[in-house]
C-alpha cells in the first residue's frame, strides 16, 4: 500500500512539471494571460517582405508637401543612399532588403517632419540606428541638410541618453505622422503602435485657443517656409484641421457617431480585412477622445482603443509592456512647452528651436546610449 500511494504522488509531482514546463513554453499563466517577458507575451516579429514603396513617401495630398518630399529625394541623391544603404547593411547584418526598404522610407518621413516641425523626438529605434549611419557621411549629410532645408537637421546630443517617457510628445508625433502619411503594413512596427496615449489637455487648448501665427512660432519650423513658402501654407492647412477637429469634438458627444470612423479605418466590429486600417480617418477621434477624457489615459484607452484597426488591438492585448511612447531625452520639454519668448529653443541643447530642426534620440521603448551629436 505505502509503495502505492509513493507512486501516486510521483505521478503527480510529474504532472504538475509537465503542466508547468508547457506554460512556461507557451507563455501562458494559467488564467491564459501572457506571462510578462515572455515570448508569448510579445508582438510576433514581421516578416519583411519587398513591394513597391509609396509615391512621394506615401502624402495625403490636402495638404501639398509634394514638392517637399521631391526636395528631399533630390538633395539625397542616389549615391548618397546607396551609401547609407550599404553602411547599414554591414553593420547590422541581420537586416535584408525588404526591411531596409521600409526602415529607410519610415526615416525621410521622419526627416520631412523635421522640416515642417519645430521639434520632432525620435521614437523609433530602427530609424534612429540608420539616421546614425546617415551621419557618419559628415559632408555628405551636410550638403544634404543644405540642399534640402538650408539648414543643419540636428542629431541632438543627450546627456546619458536617458530613454524618459513622453506620452503627450508620441502624442503629437502620431497625430501629425497621420495627417501628414498614410502609414504602410510595417509602420507600426517600426514606430510602436499609433494613438495610445491622449494629447494633453494643455496641448489642446495651445491648440484651440492661440493664433495660427502663434501656433507657427510655438510648434512649427519657421526657417523651411522662407525656404519653401508652399511649406507655410501646408502648415496653415495642418493648424485649420486640428481647430476644426477639436472644434467638431467640442459640439459634444451626442453629435459624435463613431461608426462612420471604426468602419473606414477597419476597427474590430466591422469585418474589415484592411492590413492596417485607414489610420487618417481616426486623427479626429483621436482629439475627440483626447478632449473628452480630459487627460484621463485609462478612459482615452478604453475609448480609442476600440477604433484601432482589429489587428492592432489584438497586438496591443499581446505587448506585454512594450511602450510606443518613450524616448531618449537628457531634459528637453515636450514640443508644446511654451518658452518665455514665444520662439525660443526651450532652454535644452535639443537641436530644435525655430532657426533649425531637430530630434531627441529615442526607440520605442528603448534606446541606445549613442544618442546623437549635434551640430552647429
Amino acid at each position: 500500500m505505502e509503495g502505492m500511494i509513493i507512486l501516486i504522488l510521483l505521478i503527480i509531482i510529474v504532472g504538475i512539471s509537465i503542466g508547468k514546463a508547457s506554460g512556461s513554453r507557451s507563455g501562458r499563466s494559467r488564467s491564459g494571460q501572457p506571462v510578462p517577458g515572455s515570448r508569448a507575451g510579445r508582438p510576433a516579429p514581421p516578416v519583411w517582405e519587398a513591394g513597391a514603396l509609396p509615391p512621394s513617401l506615401g502624402l495625403r495630398t490636402e495638404f501639398g508637401l509634394e514638392r517637399l518630399a521631391e526636395r528631399l529625394s533630390a538633395a539625397l541623391g542616389a549615391g548618397y543612399a546607396e551609401q547609407i544603404k550599404l553602411r547599414v547593411m554591414r553593420e547590422h547584418p541581420g537586416m535584408n532588403d525588404a526591411q531596409w526598404d521600409w526602415t529607410w522610407l519610415e526615416l525621410q518621413r521622419y526627416l520631412l517632419m523635421t522640416a515642417v516641425l519645430r521639434r520632432v523626438p525620435m521614437f523609433s529605434e530602427q530609424v534612429d540606428r540608420a539616421w546614425h549611419e546617415m551621419l557618419m557621411f559628415t559632408r555628405e549629410y551636410q550638403r544634404f541638410c543644405e540642399s534640402f532645408t538650408g539648414h543643419l537637421i540636428h542629431h541632438a546630443p543627450e546627456a546619458g541618453a536617458e530613454t524618459v517617457p513622453m506620452p503627450g510628445a508620441r502624442a503629437w508625433f502620431d497625430w501629425m505622422y497621420c495627417q501628414l502619411f498614410e502609414p504602410t503594413p510595417y509602420s507600426s512596427w517600426i514606430w510602436g503602435g499609433f494613438f495610445r496615449y491622449p494629447l494633453p489637455p494643455e496641448q489642446l487648448s495651445m491648440l484651440e485657443e492661440l493664433s495660427e501665427e502663434e501656433l507657427r512660432a510655438e510648434l512649427f519650423n519657421s526657417q523651411t517656409p522662407k525656404l519653401l513658402p508652399e511649406v507655410g501654407l501646408s502648415i496653415g492647412r495642418i493648424i485649420s484641421a486640428a481647430k476644426a477637429q477639436i472644434a467638431e469634438g467640442r459640439r459634444g458627444r451626442d453629435s459624435f457617431n463613431s461608426r462612420p470612423y471604426r468602419q473606414e479605418a477597419g476597427a474590430g466590429d466591422t469585418g474589415s480585412t484592411s492590413p492596417i486600417g485607414q489610420y487618417a480617418l481616426l486623427t479626429a477621434p483621436f482629439l475627440m477622445y483626447s478632449l473628452w477624457s480630459n487627460g484621463n489615459a485609462s478612459e482615452f484607452e478604453e475609448e480609442m482603443g476600440q477604433m484601432l484597426p482589429e489587428e492592432e488591438q489584438q497586438r496591443e492585448k499581446n505587448n506585454s509592456g512594450c511602450s510606443s511612447g518613450t524616448a531618449c531625452s537628457g531634459g528637453e520639454q515636450e514640443p508644446w512647452h511654451r518658452s518665455e519668448d514665444g520662439g525660443g529653443s526651450g532652454g535644452s541643447d535639443s537641436g530644435g528651436g525655430s532657426d533649425s530642426s531637430g530630434s531627441s534620440c529615442g526607440g520605442g521603448s528603448s534606446c541606445s546610449s549613442g544618442c546623437g551629436g549635434g551640430g552647429d
